[in-house]
């Protein structure tokens, strides 16, 4: 740039430096200096590396071009140009600066073409996008990302999208937003870098704060609208149909595959343990794209998924499970089996119910279950021999689990989804009747804190057991009568940091639960409980009783 470029570029940092301290300071900046001139200001901060007053400048720039009018952009400057110059746009001399209509252009910035000043804002929005991108980490395998490695990237992020949607937003208020083919055009450059960079801020992670969450929704809007999408989810994922033909989607296969590609170096064996964005951005966007499109990509999404689930860092292990589950959900069953590949996700899965980690297991078991009903035949059908299943390997390991623990915080999450396995496998889960009972009965009795959530979760299972397997419910009567009678006289004894509310909800589960069996089993229940009702002296339990005595609906006597 030479002198009088320089000059020019010093004033506009000259006025922005004071910007923080004198409010009138970005009109005058806007009125002295036009939009394109502030642009290559960008590009010049940009491009001459880290400095003190970097971010100080491109906060100052971004306000300057959200203020901006329109008339900068691709169409006017074109319909400028022709007319100024009867459509013989060719180079400036050096140290002048010429207005043509509204536009202050420096002539040592050389704008040969429409096409180059287009050039020009799409080189701003690459740079800016590199400018807040995460550095790779190099890290030994024992060490974890610490949040100090990205103290400086949310302000980075914020600024470098907070310009990309005041340049977007500026192309949908002018008159380039009716010219299809050269939006399209545009977009089409842009748009993978800005939704991986927004992906990246969309939610909180050690890199991202409440500010660049709000301005990655922001840019999203933005490059929604600019793309004719209704969601996220459509621009992704495309759009099967179009309404009119000057406000068609720009995209109407999605950019999933664009974002795929992008992220393909970066999420390999050997890389993507130093990419700690990239892992992310990939389970955001495959969380947008919902069935039947998903299964296009099945061959792209499945190997980083799988690559997740098998380290031995649980937070990875846990972002695994999410993405195969979404692939589970949102895959056709039968595509799904093709070449093995519902099979080589159990096996990469199956292996984690061992874990101690609660937020991993809370995760697993629906992913389990939802799997196994891809691979196994329901076993609910009765029109063949109905054979043991990985419904039931599955099952007795978690029986197993759960005999055995003694962490509160485990026994809560095994409570809170052993009922999936009975709801699935109906009447066959008598195949384990001895066992599910006693782990039943056995964490019933135990306390689990103020907010009793083991035994709220337990008396759930075993309603749904009672219901499932009520032919076979006799024989195990008098334990179970025994257990919840246990209960509510406990509940009503209780004098701990229970709150009332929660002694409530247990013993209407328990209510819940003895009102089943006497459904089952209505002889035998009457008698025992109108024996109690004979010698016990509590008005609680008395009163809890007598409302399941006098329930009214019909019963299924098993003799």
């Amino acid at each position: 740039m030479n002198d009088s470029g320089h000059e020019h570029s010093r004033s506009i940092k000259a006025e922005l430096k004071r910007y923080k301290h004198d409010s009138g300071t970005n009109q005058k900046v806007h009125e002295e200096f036009r939009s394109l001139q502030v642009v290559r200001c960008v590009l010049d901060v940009l491009d001459s590396g880290e400095r003190s007053d970097t971010m100080e400048l491109l906060e100052g720039y971004g306000h300057c071009l959200k203020d901006s009018q329109p008339s900068w952009l691709l169409a006017d400057i074109k319909e400028n140009h022709n007319r100024e110059k009867g459509n013989d746009i060719t180079g400036l001399h050096d140290n002048v600066i010429e207005s043509v209509g509204d536009i202050t252009v420096l002539k040592d910035d050389i704008i040969e073409s429409p096409d180059d000043i287009t050039k020009c804002y799409v080189d701003l929005i690459s740079k800016l996008v590199r400018f807040a991108d995460l550095p790779t980490i190099n890290m030994n395998d024992d060490e974890a990302y610490m949040e100090e490695a990205f103290v400086d990237y949310p302000q980075k992020a914020s600024v470098a999208m907070d310009i990309i949607t005041s340049i977007v937003s500026a192309i949908l208020r002018s008159s380039l937003s009716l010219e299809v083919h050269w939006r399209k055009e545009f977009m089409n450059t842009i748009v993978t870098d800005c939704v991986i960079l927004s992906a990246a801020h969309a939610e909180k992670y050690q890199w991202s704060n409440k500010t660049t969450i709000k301005h990655s929704q922001g840019l999203l809007e933005v490059i929604c609208q600019a793309c004719s999408c209704n969601s996220i989810h459509e621009l992704l994922s495309g759009s099967a149909y179009t309404t009119d033909i000057e406000t068609e989607t720009v995209f109407e296969k999605g950019i999933f595959d664009k974002i795929l590609t992008k992220l393909r170096s970066k999420l390999t064996r050997d890389t993507w343990k130093m990419e700690p964005r990239s892992r992310h951005v990939f389970k955001w966007c495959m969380s947008k794209v919902k069935h039947p499109n998903l299964g296009d990509y099945l061959d792209k999404v499945l190997p980083p998924s799988l690559l997740f689930v098998d380290d031995y860092q649980v937070q990875n292990k846990i972002l695994g499970v999410q993405c195969l589950h979404h692939i589970i959900l949102n895959v056709d069953p039968t595509e799904l089996k093709w070449y093995g590949r519902a099979m080589v996700i159990y096996e990469a899965i199956q292996k984690q119910i061992y874990s101690q980690e609660v937020q991993l297991l809370d995760l697993l078991y629906p992913c389990l279950i939802d799997l196994l009903k891809v691979i196994e035949r329901s076993p609910r059908k009765a029109d063949q021999p109905r054979k043991t299943t990985r419904y039931d390997d599955l099952l007795q390991i978690t029986l197993d689990n759960m005999a055995f623990e003694q962490k509160i915080v485990l026994r809560r999450v095994y409570s809170k989804h052993l009922h999936l396995f009975v709801g699935e496998m109906g009447i066959t889960i008598v195949r384990h009747y001895k066992k599910l009972l006693q782990v039943i009965v056995n964490y019933l009795e135990e306390y689990d804190g103020p907010d009793e959530m083991a035994r709220l979760q337990t008396l759930n299972v075993l309603s749904v057991v009672t219901m499932e397997t009520w032919p076979r419910i006799s024989h195990h009567i008098d334990m179970l009568l025994k257990s919840l009678l246990r209960l509510m006289c406990e509940i009503t004894a209780d004098r701990s940091t229970s709150p009332e509310k929660v002694k409530q909800k247990l013993m209407e589960g328990a209510v819940n639960c003895l009102i089943l069996l006497r459904r089952c089993c209505p002889d035998h229940v009457d008698k025992a409980l109108n024996d109690v009702l004979i010698v016990i002296d509590n008005d609680t339990v008395i009163k809890s009783i007598r409302t399941v005595l006098n329930d009214k609906q019909s019963v299924v006597k098993v003799s």
